[in-house]
């Protein structure tokens, strides 16, 4: 049956045949003499993962879902267990503050650097693909966000953010050439984000998500009205079509913004499960 409180975490029993499940509203469940021997089958799961344990005899770990949901496995050694081995090796040093990143198709490294340059590393080589002007890289603002079109392969799109004017942030639309030496603007995509002199909270993070539309998260240019202002741009996420900036359809009364109310939107990332 349903259980009246959320699952908030698991534990090996003390005999270690079994375990011990507790709810939220201080429930506790005990599985006893035969483990649960579920698995996801490589399916997606129904809920996150909110815990893990290791098994009795510690060989295999379960796994604990936010609906309630446990899934063994068994004879396996628990990934997290033991010092990770890490190396650490720079492929690009002397920068200016580096900002955002993306890969072509073919591996090539793209990103920004705040005071206004496109740069490519190709064959180990680093390249300056654009000087973005204007442009007012001052505190906070300057050239920041990056996104690589889905279909690069045939339209050599790429997507950047940057403060344009001490008021404004843009987002630009850039194509590559097919030798990765030069970004030439096709235009000005979504504009009129708002900013401020010193460039505080100009946000800024594009993505195109799952539905193919163009995401971007931007800040409130230190003005606490802006994110609640259904009129600006400012403290949002958007989503805009993005061959012509124009709002995407199902977005709130219309409007490019997504969802509202937010200080500083700096970094997007989509759920596997739902795209959102």
């Amino acid at each position: 049956s349903h259980i009246a409180a959320p699952i908030v975490a698991i534990e090996a029993a003390p005999d270690g045949a079994g375990y011990l499940l507790v709810a939220s509203d201080g429930g506790a469940f005990a599985f006893g003499s035969t483990p649960f021997h579920g698995s996801a089958g490589g399916a997606r799961l129904n809920a996150p993962m909110v815990d893990v344990a290791l098994t009795g005899d510690a060989d295999g770990y379960w796994l604990l879902g936010a609906d309630g949901g446990v899934f063994t496995f068994p004879g396996a050694v628990f990934p997290s267990t033991g010092t990770p081995n890490l190396a650490v090796q720079p492929v690009v040093t002397g920068l200016t503050i580096p900002w955002d990143l993306g890969f072509l198709p073919d591996g090539e490294l793209v990103f920004t650097e705040r005071p206004g340059r496109i740069r490519a590393l190709v064959g180990g080589q680093l390249r300056l693909l654009a000087n973005v002007s204007p442009i007012n890289a001052t505190g906070e603002g300057g050239l920041t966000g990056l996104a690589i079109d889905p279909a690069f392969a045939s339209n050599g799109r790429i997507y950047t953010c940057h403060n344009a004017s001490t008021s404004e942030v843009r987002v630009t639309v850039w194509t590559l050439d097919a030798a990765v030496t030069a970004a030439t603007p096709v235009g000005t995509l979504v504009g009129g984000l708002p900013a401020i002199s010193h460039g505080r909270h100009s946000g800024c993070r594009p993505r195109v998500g799952p539905d193919g539309f163009l995401w971007v998260g931007t800040g409130d240019a230190a003005a606490g009205t802006n994110p609640q202002d259904l009129n600006s741009l400012g403290g949002k996420v958007l989503r805009v079509d993005r061959f012509s900036g124009a709002a995407a359809p199902g977005n709130p009364g219309g409007q490019r913004w997504y969802t509202l109310g937010h200080r500083n939107v700096q970094g997007l990332a989509f759920r596997p499960t739902s795209g959102v």
